[in-house]
């Protein structure tokens, strides 16, 4: 589960960032091919990478965060 919890904080900060850098003209590597399909589709591409890594973050933290207190209540 913390693995996907990290992808999905990834995949944010990534888009996130695509998105702020692309007002100064400038392109993460790692998305350059999305402009293959044209601006509009590049934009769509990081919008929809914040809002999924953004809820795969928060869910899988919530998971987790269920299983840690869950692990400290029974008692060894």
């Amino acid at each position: 589960m913390r693995i996907l919890n990290q992808i999905g904080m990834y995949a944010a900060i990534l888009g996130a960032m695509a998105l702020v850098l692309n007002l100064f003209n400038m392109v993460p590597r790692l998305l350059m091919w999305i402009y293959i399909w044209g601006e509009d589709n590049a934009m769509i591409i990081k919008i929809s990478l914040i809002v999924g890594g953004g809820l795969l973050w928060f869910f899988t933290r919530a998971k987790h965060t269920e299983e840690l207190a869950s692990s400290e209540e029974k008692p060894e």
